[in-house]
């Protein structure tokens, strides 16, 4: 199911002076294994978009090749094979077996 990696950027709640989220410095966890679907147009109207907009479902698993825990927070950002993207929501336990993480994410345009 995993056929990616990605790099997780956590916020640290501060906003710059174009409006994007300011990144925590240091905090990133790479080469997490992922996969990004494309969000139904109902679940996309759930979290207030439009049925157009770029959203996908981001999958995880919980746990970084180095062992550490993976959270993914609202406006965190995920770099995915080199496209950058913001959840807009947080992450929840995907099947309630604790081995996948699902997060909504859109497209960062900037």
């Amino acid at each position: 199911m995993h056929d990616k990696t990605a790099t997780i950027t956590p916020r640290n709640g501060a906003v710059a002076s174009d409006g994007n989220p300011v990144p925590a410095s240091g905090t990133d966890v790479e080469n997490v294994p992922c996969a990004l679907r494309p969000m139904s147009s109902a679940e996309a109207e759930r979290w207030g978009r439009s049925a157009q907009a770029q959203v996908f479902d981001f999958f995880c698993d919980p746990t970084a090749p180095d062992g550490s825990a993976v959270t993914v927070g609202h406006d965190d950002q995920i770099t995915v094979g080199g496209v950058i993207y913001k959840a807009i929501g947080p992450s929840e336990d995907q099947g309630g077996r604790g081995n996948v993480l699902r997060t909504p994410v859109e497209k960062a345009y900037r």
